[in-house]
């Protein structure tokens, strides 16, 4: 893969009127659409899940300035496992959240 070529070759297959990846496009905006939906659809569940992720965020932040003015010496063992615990933890509620709100219109035409 050293050879840079192939990105070119890449891009002269999947060009579409001068826009690489431009058939995408449809898809993006059903996404964009899902999202303008959910939206509206669910305002109180985003206020919840955004006072969440606020939170969850504010509490990692804080664990994480704790942990960076105490000497390493002195964290418990169990302490930077579990940090990065919920480090991974709100990575993957995001991951789940940005899920929801986009969506994948088309998963109920996959046979």
């Amino acid at each position: 893969m050293s050879d840079p070529n192939w990105l070119n070759e890449l891009a002269d297959a999947f060009d579409d009127d001068g826009t690489i990846g431009g058939r995408l496009f449809p898809l993006i905006g059903a996404e964009n659409s899902h999202a303008a939906f959910v939206a509206t659809r669910f305002h109180g569940y985003q206020i919840l899940s955004a006072s969440f992720f606020s939170f969850f965020l504010t509490t990692i932040n804080t664990a994480a300035e704790q942990l960076a003015s105490v000497p390493e010496e002195d964290h418990p063992a169990w302490y930077r496992d579990i940090f990065v615990t919920f480090a991974a933890s709100f990575k993957l509620f995001r991951a789940t959240e940005h899920l929801l709100l986009k969506g994948y219109p088309t998963v109920g035409f996959e046979g």
